[in-house]
């Protein structure tokens, strides 16, 4: 898998969410340059399309990484990768 490709040779669908615009395609354009597919959103109202891909995305990350859960939910805020 190279780059932002997936094992079927897709390319990964990734959705930044920032208020700031200016970060955001900042974001938007080096993804892109990995080959990623993306979707901006600037704020968590804009990205209600595509909260349902979110949650599956994370669901199948995490079920991929295992234990220990190397993705957490931060509730009311999102994810969080890493330790606590």
């Amino acid at each position: 898998m190279a780059g932002g490709t997936r094992s079927d040779g897709q390319a990964m669908r990734v959705l930044v969410t920032e208020d700031d615009e200016v970060l955001a395609t900042a974001l938007a354009a080096g993804l892109r340059r990995e080959g990623m597919a993306v979707d901006v959103a600037l704020d968590g109202d804009a990205a209600g399309p595509f909260t349902s891909t979110v949650k599956t995305t994370t669901g199948r990350l995490r079920a991929k990484l295992g234990d220990p859960p190397v993705i957490q939910t931060v509730r009311e805020s999102g994810y969080r990768i890493g330790e606590p």
